[in-house]
């Protein structure tokens, strides 16, 4: 679980913590992809699904402020 904060995305936690990608409370810079829509994010507004091949592979997010 990420928190989406101006500086970039905080780890909450991460279920599979010993994988070695991000320790809890490790700041992750925006990827492209996502700038232009990191206001809406801090507006806790909903954003449409997102495909990307950016700086960390192929990724599809599915973002949801309904937690």
């Amino acid at each position: 679980m990420y928190q989406i904060r101006e500086d970039g995305c905080h780890v909450i936690f991460d279920t599979d913590e010993g994988s070695g990608d991000y320790a809890v409370d490790a700041l992750i810079e925006f990827d492209p992809t996502f700038l232009p829509y990191v206001p809406d994010l801090l507006e806790g507004k909903q954003i449409p699904a997102l495909e990307s091949n950016d700086s960390y592979g192929w990724l599809f997010d599915a973002l949801s402020s309904d937690f």
